[in-house]
């Protein structure tokens, strides 16, 4: 079983949307160097809210999941599954291996995100991140 370390992002405020929701975007790119292709990898992302402040300096502010989604990276060819994704979030606790079937989706929300190559990434770095015109 393959396992990466846990790689976290910094806390985003949420923009208020009509009907009471709200939107966090993110635009921060990540690049994930020496990671062999294998087509059982899939990229698990849990979205958290802040709870509590920072104990202190260095320590982590305390959080809670809100939910979390998975997509396979990889085709059976091991080709990159690159593109554009709009995934569903589900609700916690996060268990990668449960079939999607079976999942609890939190709807409305949901993830946007694009994988690419990493020869693409100079190329696309001005592309807008507008999940109204990309999802």
């Amino acid at each position: 079983k393959m396992r990466g370390a846990v790689k976290s992002l910094p806390v985003c405020d949420c923009e208020p949307e009509p009907g009471g929701l709200a939107r966090a975007l993110f635009a921060i790119r990540r690049q994930f160097m020496h990671t062999p292709a294998h087509q059982d990898l899939q990229l698990v992302v849990e979205v958290q809210h802040v709870i509590a402040p920072a104990g202190g300096p260095g320590a982590p502010p305390k959080t809670a999941s809100v939910g979390w989604t998975s997509v396979p990276l990889f085709e059976p060819s091991l080709a990159l599954r690159a593109g554009f994704w709009r995934a569903p979030l589900y609700r916690p606790p996060i268990n990668a291996s449960t079939p999607v079937p079976e999942r609890t989706p939190l709807d409305p929300m949901s993830l946007f995100f694009r994988v690419v190559l990493t020869a693409d990434m100079e190329r696309l770095r001005a592309f807008a991140v507008d999940p109204d015109a990309t999802a």
